[in-house]
């Protein structure tokens, strides 16, 4: 099969029914992942985003490459946070690689790929060096570019950009994030110490100091036109003395 030949009719289905199980199996060390350095909640995500695919491809029963991906992309937009959104622009632009019902050929989908890369870094604002999914999808759409314009077979081409993404992700173990919520913490990110929701917190929030009250005061609002929702330390005997003189004036 040439780069200009069509892909396989049952491509649409192979890719998406793969890339479910392979998702569906990854979730727990995904979401591990993130509590490292993020929120937590991708290995969730991930979880909703496949029940959520399974639902599509039951109730809609697809045939066609365009109706399979367009199963995957509608589950991720279902999804809340910031993966659900981003993946769903990318596979909504894979659907695009199709004209009609039939499959894609090579350059379509390498097409497609690339195009899926722009939408992401559009939307996300993120570019390579990052220490995000850009920097596994760009290696990848220029491996299949390359093997496109070489004319090899769809197997080979696709082989090679598969693995130069996971080699590009792999190298982004020992870098720094500038982008997303693993940017938060810095080299924390690339340690292997799960991070506790507390620590995450401490991070993003600057420690704030408290005035100590000094026994025998308590903290009373200070009058006028400047001082108006501040604080100051009274002495309680005072207090009471102000209390008591309101009183008699009042009479």
């Amino acid at each position: 099969m040439t780069n200009n030949d069509t892909l396989p009719d049952d491509f649409g289905r192979s890719f998406i029914r793969g890339l479910r199980d392979i998702l569906g199996g990854a979730a727990e060390p995904l979401g591990d992942l993130d509590r490292r350095a993020g929120d937590g909640d991708f290995g969730t995500n991930v979880r909703t985003a496949m029940k959520l695919a399974d639902r599509n491809i039951e109730d809609g029963e697809p045939s066609s490459y365009r109706e399979w991906v367009t199963a995957m992309y509608m589950a991720w937009l279902g999804v809340g946070g910031t993966s659900g959104p981003l993946f769903g622009m990318f596979f909504r632009d894979l659907a695009k690689a199709a004209d009609g019902e039939g499959a894609p050929t090579l350059a379509q989908f390498a097409d497609a790929l690339g195009a899926g890369q722009a939408t992401v870094q559009k939307y996300g604002e993120a570019k390579v060096g990052d220490k995000t999914m850009v920097d596994a999808l760009d290696p990848a759409v220029t491996a299949l570019r390359g093997a496109v314009d070489a004319g090899k077979d769809a197997s080979s081409a696709l082989a090679e950009a598969e693995q130069a993404a996971v080699e590009a992700a792999r190298a982004t173990a020992e870098t720094v994030a500038r982008r997303g919520r693993a940017s938060y913490v810095g080299d924390v990110a690339g340690s292997h110490r799960p991070r506790r929701r507390r620590d995450r917190a401490r991070d993003r929030c600057r420690p704030r100091r408290r005035r100590r009250r000094r026994r025998g005061h308590r903290l009373d609002r200070l009058s006028g036109p400047y001082g108006s929702g501040r604080r100051q330390p009274v002495r309680l005997s005072e207090s009471r003395e102000s209390c008591a003189c309101r009183r008699r004036s009042r009479r």
